[in-house]
C-alpha cells in the first residue's frame, strides 16, 4: 500500500488530469458541427450572391438600347429668371407734409385732414 501522502498526490493527480484529458473530445465535435453550419451558411450566400448576379445582368440588358430604339435625353430645365423688382422713385417730399429739424433730428408735420384748403 502506498503512503499517505504519496495517496494525496495520486489522487490530486486524478482530479486534475481526468477532467483535462476528456476535455478534448467536446470541443472537437462543437468544431466540427460548428464546420457544418458555416459550410451550409456559406452555400446558401453563394446561392444568394449568384441569383443576384444572374437579377443584375437581366436589369442591364433591359436598360441596353435596342436595335432601332430612339433614346431622347431630356434637358436640363431653362434656369429661372431672376425677379426683379421695381423700385419706385424716391420722393423728399410729400405734398402735404411739413419737413423741419430741431437740434439735428428731422420731423415733419402731417395734416389730420387730406383736402385741406392750403
Amino acid at each position: 500500500m502506498l503512503p499517505m501522502r504519496y495517496w494525496f498526490v495520486f489522487v490530486a493527480w486524478l482530479l486534475l488530469i481526468g477532467p483535462a484529458g476528456a476535455a478534448p473530445d467536446e470541443p472537437q465535435r462543437d468544431v466540427a458541427k460548428e464546420n457544418v453550419q458555416l459550410k451550409t451558411r456559406i452555400d446558401a450566400l453563394e446561392r444568394q450572391v449568384k441569383s443576384l448576379q444572374q437579377e443584375l445582368e437581366a436589369l442591364k440588358e433591359e436598360l441596353q438600347p435596342k436595335a432601332g430604339t430612339i433614346w431622347i435625353k431630356p434637358t436640363d430645365p431653362l434656369p429661372a429668371k431672376p425677379i426683379v423688382w421695381a423700385v419706385p422713385p424716391t420722393q423728399n417730399e410729400h405734398p402735404d407734409w411739413k419737413e423741419g429739424q430741431i437740434n439735428g433730428v428731422r420731423y415733419y408735420i402731417i395734416p389730420l385732414q387730406h383736402d385741406v384748403a392750403k
